[in-house]
């Protein structure tokens, strides 16, 4: 019988992701990632008080100013 594991798959990425490393996937730092997400040109969501951003949303950011 397979073991079960709460561990994610190590292919798996996570949905939301910290200012850090959405500045690295789009290329730009994490303050002007923030004022993007200020402007609405990019959701933030904060559950607390740091920002989190859509993985997704930050790569279709960077395949648009790759362009």
């Amino acid at each position: 019988m397979p073991q079960m594991t709460n561990s994610p798959e190590p292919d798996s990425q996570p949905e939301f992701i910290t200012p850090r490393e959405a500045a690295r996937i789009a290329f730009l730092t994490p303050r002007s990632l923030s004022r993007l997400a200020d402007e609405g040109k990019i959701e933030a969501r904060r559950p607390g008080k740091h920002r989190r951003y859509r993985r997704s949303d930050v790569e279709a950011l960077a395949a648009d100013g790759a362009s």
